[in-house]
């Protein structure tokens, strides 16, 4: 019998060591029970674009540390590296993506995660401001939610906020305390799947943004 703790992987995004933002998810998981595994991805910068060497070392730092069936907490740029993985054949568990980078259509492999859970924010200024650069393949995944064909393991979850750039909100403490619930009780429960229109307790979840249905 595997009376280990559940592993999460946390991923940072870009120009961040994570400390700030979804680090804290790491640290309020901890005491609950989990093992936290930081894996303290490379920050870079916006205008660096993606596949270069530091990419591909951020990749293999993930792969370095990453088991099969680890749970993931991943912001932004961490989501597409994470998303990398995926596609990769990497097989996770349950997956809670912030803010992702990543376009809004795409298919995730049904094979290689369990769940995963999108939070979004209409709002979101930087990935906004991330589409419109050349070098990058920044997607609105962030802003109008999971628009791609697997939608029986993907739910988004919309937390609007106008302040700042509206990336990084969701780890500001009050809200930090109400994911947290949401991460936990998820990986509590285990493997299901969500119809849509399911209500997870203690979230503002929304099938559709009104202000997001035209991206």
């Amino acid at each position: 019998m595997n009376n280990r703790p559940p592993r999460v992987l946390i991923l940072n995004g870009i120009e961040s060591a994570g400390v700030n933002s979804v680090d804290r998810v790491g640290y309020a998981l901890e005491p609950l029970g989990y093992q936290i595994e930081d894996v303290a991805l490379r920050p870079t910068k916006w205008y660096q674009g993606r596949e270069n060497e530091i990419w591909l070392e951020n990749l293999n730092r993930i792969y370095a540390v990453a088991q099969p069936g680890d749970h993931v907490v991943a912001h932004s740029n961490g989501c597409r590296l994470c998303f990398d993985m995926l596609d990769g054949g990497f097989r996770f568990g349950n997956l809670f993506w912030f803010a992702p980078a990543l376009d809004k259509g795409l298919t995730l492999r049904d094979c290689c995660y369990r769940h995963c859970d999108v939070f979004a924010n209409p709002h979101d200024k930087a990935l906004l401001a991330g589409q419109f650069l050349w070098r990058h393949r920044w997607g609105a995944m962030g802003r109008v939610g999971y628009k791609g064909p697997c939608v029986g393991k993907v739910r988004t979850l919309f937390y609007p906020n106008r302040q700042g750039m509206g990336h990084g909100h969701y780890f500001e403490e009050e809200l930090l305390k109400q994911l947290v619930r949401v991460i936990d009780m998820e990986l509590r429960m285990g493997a299901r799947s969500y119809a849509v229109g399911d209500r997870t307790p203690n979230s503002q979840l929304l099938t559709s943004s009104p202000e997001a249905t035209n991206e």
